[in-house]
């Protein structure tokens, strides 16, 4: 479903052939939680300084949780607490779906620390249309009130103030407007008015244009404009040119992102203007890690940086090797059959081992994803029961998938008769430790499938039966003919 306003049409159409359509509106926000689901979050630690400056630089320790409610399905509720020994803060924040006109939010906090008391509130309103949007904001806060992470000379702003408003008229592009006005105790005032337009110009080729415009006493602006053009699935190029304070900064970029299984990607960009600047990356995955090099220039510096990430993941009794776990995953299990892709929401992402197993990784918590294997690397006598099967995982887990997939290890066995001739037509076959059985067709002919490598099979014809013993061979084929098989015992 499409975050914002959208609509659901139904048709039914009955027996005989008369139809009638049912629309039913409907408004999407990921800001809201469906009644009685709980999303939450508790943390301890130490506030990390000096961030991208020093290494292992911390501080204060610090308790924090964030816990979220759907109260219904149209309003949900959060609370927020943030506890050190010199600092206290708390909050509380509600979302309510107003029907046919947005989502609604506000939130209230109060704080205590060195500087005193101060609090915080804020309210906002958001619609998203599939032609117009809006969305407008506005946050006001004491100069004494404080947040966790926050350096001790920072001043919250007394006022800050955001207004969007977009519009889309799909062929002939969308278009946006928005303002921001920002005044603090410490800090000038700040009002910024940005536009843009972008539009497919044609084909695989794409538009944007944008300007910044300052309102306060500097009258700054900055405009520029993004050409990008998509040569397919992965590869894109792109032409910027920008201009602020008197000076133009044009730049190009080729790259082509890495696919969702194996494979390589590359970027490459130079930017010129007055810090010029030139990069290149390239990108490696397999199923088993992530390998990047990249190398930089810009001006007389220049610096080179090599890395590799990966997984290791324990389940379904097997140590599995994969990239890196950041959200959840799975472990697939496709009988004992090896060298079988294993699709993604139909991107192939991985291939089962010698085992039959594979690790499928970066799956969507709390969403439904589509799981599939690919049927034309199976062996013709593999019993396919379903395959595709879909899962909902928990944030950052792992879930086993097992598919119906085994081997039926069949064969067309030829038995006779004593005196030559086959087994009459209508006669079944038994395997032993196997239920079900097989008829014989004609010429004594007979397809059995549950095969082992030794067999012990009998037949039976109006009341008379014989036993037979079938050894399937090391490599069979396909579709392996064995016999031929005598039955005494069973006459015409």
């Amino acid at each position: 479903m499409i975050t914002g306003e959208g609509e659901v049409r139904l048709l039914v159409r009955d027996i005989l052939g008369r139809e009638n359509l049912i629309s039913v509106p409907y408004y999407a926000s990921s800001d809201l939680l469906q009644a009685g689901l709980h999303d939450y979050t508790y943390e301890a630690g130490f506030l990390r300084r000096r961030f991208a400056i020093e290494s292992n630089d911390y501080g204060r320790f610090f308790i924090a949780g964030t816990h979220r409610l759907g109260l219904n399905d149209r309003l949900t509720g959060e609370l927020r607490a943030e506890l050190m020994a010199e600092q206290q803060t708390a909050g509380a924040a509600v979302t309510y779906n107003w029907r046919d006109v947005g989502i609604v939010n506000g939130a209230a906090a109060l704080s205590h620390g060195p500087r005193g008391q101060g609090g915080l509130l804020s309210v906002g309103l958001q619609h998203q249309g599939q032609t117009f949007g809006f969305s407008l904001h506005t946050q006001l806060a004491s100069d004494r009130f404080t947040q966790l992470g926050e350096s001790e000379r920072f001043v919250a702003p007394r006022q800050v103030t955001l207004a969007r408003a977009n519009l889309s008229t799909g062929s002939r592009g969308s278009a946006f407007l928005s303002y921001v006005h920002q005044a603090g105790p410490t800090q000038p005032d700040i009002d910024l008015v940005s536009a843009g337009y972008s539009v497919n110009l044609f084909g695989n080729t794409f538009l944007s244009l944008f300007a910044v415009h300052s309102l306060d006493d500097r009258q700054a602006a900055s405009f520029g404009l993004n050409l990008t053009h998509a040569f397919g699935s992965r590869t894109t190029g792109s032409i910027n040119w920008s201009r602020q304070d008197g000076r133009s900064t044009p730049s190009i970029q080729l790259q082509q992102s890495l696919p969702h299984g194996d494979g390589f990607g590359y970027r490459l960009a130079s930017t010129g203007g007055p810090y010029p600047r030139q990069s290149a990356a390239l990108l490696m995955q397999n199923g088993v890690g992530s390998y990047s090099v990249e190398a930089s220039r810009e001006n007389d510096m220049s610096a080179q940086r090599f890395s590799a990430a990966g997984g290791v993941a324990l389940l379904g009794g097997g140590l599995h090797l994969s990239r890196r776990l950041d959200d959840s995953f799975a472990v697939v299990k496709v009988g004992d059959f090896p060298n079988v892709p294993v699709s993604a929401d139909n991107q192939v992402v991985a291939h089962t081992d010698a085992n039959g197993s594979a690790l499928v990784p970066a799956l969507r918590a709390y969403q439904k994803n589509s799981i599939s294997i690919h049927t034309d690397a199976l062996p013709l006598d593999a019993e396919i029961d379903a395959v595709r099967l879909s899962i909902t995982p928990r944030r950052r887990s792992g879930s086993l998938v097992a598919f119906p997939v085994r081997s039926v290890r069949g064969a067309l066995l030829k038995i006779f008769l004593a005196d030559g001739t086959p087994l009459p037509s209508g006669a079944v076959v038994t395997v032993n430790g196997q239920e079900g059985s097989f008829p014989v067709a004609r010429r004594g002919e007979a397809y059995v499938t549950g095969l082992a490598r030794d067999n012990v099979v009998r037949a039976a014809w109006k009341g008379r039966d014989c036993t037979l013993q079938v050894a399937l061979p090391a490599d069979p084929g396909p579709l392996p003919v064995l016999g031929p098989f005598v039955c005494h015992g069973v006459t015409p």
